[in-house]
Parts: C-alpha cells; structure tokens; sequence
C-alpha cells in the first residue's frame, strides 16, 4: 500500500496494484470480509467525489480495509515486512489497530496526457495528522533525490513531496482532513480544484 517505486507514466497502475496489496510472487487465499469490514469500505468509497470534471473518480477505486492491508504482503520478504512495519507503527501512534485502518485508491485519466491519482487513508477516530510524518517518510524513501517541503493549496497547509532527480516526474501533495489523510498527484493547473473537490 505504501510504496512508489516508479514516478512515471506507469504511477496509476503502481498505486492501485500497491494499494490493493497486489504486488507479489503469490496472490493468497483473500481474506472474507465482515459485515463490518463491508461497512467500514463503505464509509471510505463515500468519502470520494463521484467525478472529477467529466470523469469518474469511482471506476478504478479500490479499498482494502483492516488486515487486507497486510494479507498479500510476505514478511519474510524485506519489504513487504517494512511496509508491514510501517502500517502497525502508523497505528500504534495514534493507539489503534489495523482493524481500524483502511485505504482506498483511484485514478481517472483527465485529459490526453493527464492523470489524476488520489488516496485516502483512514484510521478512524484518529488524529490523522499524527500520522503524517510516517506516512510521508514511506513515499520518500522510494522517491530519487526526495524534496519535502511545506506549502499551501487554496490557503490550506499541504506536505509536498517531488523528486530532484525527475522534477517532470510530478508532485505528490498530502492533506489530512479529520482522520483522513489524502494524497494527490495531478498536474499543477488541476491541483487546486482537486483538492477543494476533496471532503472537509
């Protein structure tokens, strides 16, 4: 779920393999979902605008929800287990559990060569911001030449984060919004709208 391993045109597939636990030599037995599990990805499919300009942000959304996160990872291998690591250290900071977590991600192509990317992340209940030091920490150690810098979107304080190896590569821009934490990517001249499209 966490990680970016490429910041190029492939960015859409990486993020919705990732985010669904897909990346691995194996695919497990998926795990059934609760009644509440169902609810709980319920509660974060809603959270999503249904479109962005005249595309729909809800076709290629998918959510993974408590111990989905971890299911397909395999912690013998070293990097599924550090972004094991990461997700209970996420938790634990706010003094939850993976049961409390969930994570949904989509892409919408916006034009010819444009692509919008948005995921959430939720711990319910929690004070999301709390976890955005982590978070942020996880995508940078995938990303050349990392630049993290503080700044603003429509007067609302974002992390922004880049790489100085490939500035064409884009910008990923996380906000947290109650005990959800988002994270965008989209080019420049759609980010404001994106973002104000997002629920307070």
């Amino acid at each position: 779920m966490m990680k970016v391993r490429l910041l190029s045109t492939t960015l859409a597939t990486v993020l919705v393999l990732s985010a669904a636990g897909a990346v691995g030599a194996q695919t497990p037995e998926p795990i059934e979902r609760t009644p509440e599990m169902e609810a709980y990805a319920a509660e974060l499919t809603a959270l999503f605008p249904e479109t962005f300009g005249d595309v729909s942000l809800l076709e290629n959304l998918q959510v993974t929800v408590g111990q989905e996160l971890i299911a397909e990872l395999d912690p013998s291998d070293p990097d599924d287990a550090a972004e094991i690591e990461e997700l209970n250290e996420m938790v634990a900071t706010v003094g939850m559990t993976l049961d409390d977590a969930a994570a949904a991600t989509t892409y919408a192509q916006i034009s010819e060569d444009a692509f919008a990317w948005v995921i959430a992340y939720q711990i319910r209940d929690a004070d999301i911001q709390q976890v955005l030091p982590i978070f942020v920490a996880a995508f940078e150690a995938d990303i050349p030449e990392a630049i993290v810098e503080e700044g603003e979107v429509g007067g609302e304080p974002v992390t922004m984060l880049s790489s100085g190896e490939d500035p064409e590569a884009g910008m990923f821009v996380f906000l947290t919004r109650g005990d959800v934490l988002w994270l965008v990517s989209v080019p420049p001249e759609y980010l404001e709208e994106l973002v104000g499209s997002l629920p307070a």
